[in-house]
């Protein structure tokens, strides 16, 4: 199994790097800052699913066809604890607008009637910018143990 899962260093890389979600965060900024909210929220929303599916594949092999971000989350965090202290439970105002912007994903393209602040997304923004930071360096970190096991015969016969 390590060496099937080697291949998944080309999945993170694919997934954060070369799908662009690092580089999309800025033209993110550039969307709230010209006050295109609901588009900004539909492209955040893009990539944390992005980041989450990453993160799933990598590290279980496994990543559902799933558009909620709740979900993901629940299912991130459990593969990797760390993920959880990213988005405050304890506070109300960041659940809800975790909450809007996963709704993002239909209603910020098809209703007239969605919303989301230029204060939620910039703070949505900033919190998304630390979870894929982190799911890179975990994704990262388990492909170089999955390697090093492989790398040596006495770690790899365990």
């Amino acid at each position: 199994m390590p060496n099937a899962a080697l291949g998944g260093e080309k999945d993170v890389n694919e997934g954060l790097r070369h799908g662009a979600i690092l580089g999309s965060l800025s033209t993110l900024s550039a969307l709230v800052e010209a006050r295109n909210l609901s588009l900004a929220a539909f492209e955040l929303h893009q990539s944390l699913e992005q980041a989450y599916a990453t993160l799933l594949l990598v590290l279980t092999n496994y990543s559902p066809a799933s558009h909620d971000l709740k979900f993901l989350r629940g299912l991130a965090e459990e593969q990797h604890r760390e993920l959880a202290e990213i988005w405050p439970r304890d506070q109300q105002r960041f659940t809800a607008w975790f909450n809007i912007l996963n709704e993002a994903y239909v209603k910020a393209r098809y209703s007239r009637h969605y919303e989301i602040t230029e204060e939620a997304l910039v703070w949505l923004l900033g919190r998304t910018e630390v979870l894929i930071n982190l799911v890179d360096k975990a994704c990262h970190t388990y492909l170089e143990t999955l390697k090093s096991r492989t790398e040596d015969p006495a770690i790899s016969d365990e």
